[in-house]
């Protein structure tokens, strides 16, 4: 058995209960986990793994040593684990994994929180310069949260897990802003803060700096916001990195699922929330991408509205083909189809697999681009089938 399918059964095995991180705290001591010279924290609605990504690669190719921790993953969970733009090897992963969780066995932890102290055990044991750690939902009771950062970043603040984090911006915005500490700098990646930020940001005394009117000279193909926080970084954690070195990393930066134009032929994007529809949107029509019109693949998660991430599209899109997929968290074909047919007047068909959806659009529409969006789940459906086989 692969290691990717040992720990896809890991998951169903543990509770999703998020748990006192007073009991990780504990942990980390215990597995003897020392923090490096610098920590980077990142919570956000939209754009944090862009974020981390550009982050560390701009501070391995500049002479750091750089642990960087993400999620959700997009083929294979060694993308969470990466140390200087290399992966957990599989061996090493399942290695530390059962270390972690031998240790763990009568605390009752979840999953994700065994995985962010294998990665955090990880990245000690190599004696890194720098961690960049993005959150996986929320802030406060994230693992990520355990460590007194020396930087902390909020990319922005929407209305995406309401059934987590609360129902409206300000109960989201405290979750998220539950990794801040006094006298801490923190990076803020939009227009608008939430009150329930500023009154943290307030009693703690944070050094607070904005981004949302900084110019952006170059046409950078990432996005913009998250660009300019990456650029920002830099300036607070090595300011003698120079203005030329960040460009060139930038510049050289492709990350999957992040606006992934591949050959005018396909666009993916993990957009899950409103608000990354409208950017992935933008994106579309500031580079003309749907002048040979635009058929969508797409799948979303059970706590998702389909009509709500269709919507803004719906023009754009001439036809939606919806591939079956096993997975316990993806909504069922079945409802998008009724939902969006019902709702927004469009072709919708359901398909065995994503390669026989691509087969068919292919087929009627030769030209035309082709969008996968929605989830995580159907990008990385796209990427295996990209790996297996040429597409």
């Amino acid at each position: 058995m692969s290691v990717n399918n040992w720990l896809n059964k890991k998951v169903k095995e543990y509770n999703q209960e998020k748990i006192d991180l007073s009991i990780l705290k504990d942990l980390i001591l215990d597995l003897e986990i020392s923090i490096p010279k610098k920590i980077i924290s990142i919570v956000g609605t939209n754009g944090k793994g862009s974020t981390a990504n550009l982050i560390s690669k701009i501070l391995k190719e500049n002479s750091h040593s750089v642990g960087l921790y993400t999620s959700p993953h997009l083929i294979n969970y060694n993308e969470r684990i990466d140390i200087n733009g290399i992966n957990i090897d599989d061996k090493v992963l399942k290695e530390y994994f059962l270390k972690i969780e031998k240790k763990t066995i009568t605390r009752k932890l979840n999953f994700y929180q065994i995985l962010s102290l294998t990665a955090f055990k990880y990245f000690s044991d190599n004696k890194l310069d720098i961690w960049v750690l993005e959150a996986g939902l929320g802030g406060r009771l994230d693992p990520i949260n355990c460590f007194n950062a020396d930087l902390s970043i909020i990319t922005n603040i929407s209305l995406d897990h309401q059934e987590i984090l609360g129902s409206d911006i300000d109960s989201i915005g405290k979750e998220k802003a539950g990794i801040l500490r006094n006298n801490q700098k923190l990076i803020f990646g939009a227009k608008k803060i939430p009150e329930s930020v500023i009154k943290i940001i307030d009693s703690l005394n944070v050094d607070l700096h904005k981004t949302d009117n900084q110019d952006l000279e170059e046409d950078f193909h990432l996005n913009k916001n998250s660009v300019k926080i990456a650029k920002k970084t830099i300036e607070l954690i090595d300011p003698k990195i120079s203005e030329k070195n960040i460009f060139n990393s930038i510049q050289n930066t492709k990350i999957l699922g992040r606006c992934d134009l591949i050959n005018n032929k396909f666009l993916v994007d993990v957009a899950h929330n409103e608000d990354a529809i409208k950017n992935l949107k933008s994106f579309i029509k500031s580079r003309s991408l749907d002048k040979d019109g635009i058929a969508a693949i797409f799948h979303c998660s059970k706590s998702k509205n389909p009509i709500s991430l269709i919507s803004p599209l719906n023009k754009l899109i001439s036809e939606i083909r919806i591939p079956r997929i096993d997975n316990f968290r993806l909504q069922d074909e079945e409802y998008i189809k009724k939902s969006l047919s019902n709702n927004l007047g469009k072709k919708v068909f359901i398909d065995e697999t994503i390669e026989k959806s691509i087969k068919k659009i292919r087929s009627q529409h030769p030209k035309c681009l082709i969008l996968i969006f929605g989830s995580f789940y159907i990008a990385g459906e796209f990427y295996k089938l990209m790996l297996s086989k040429n597409v």
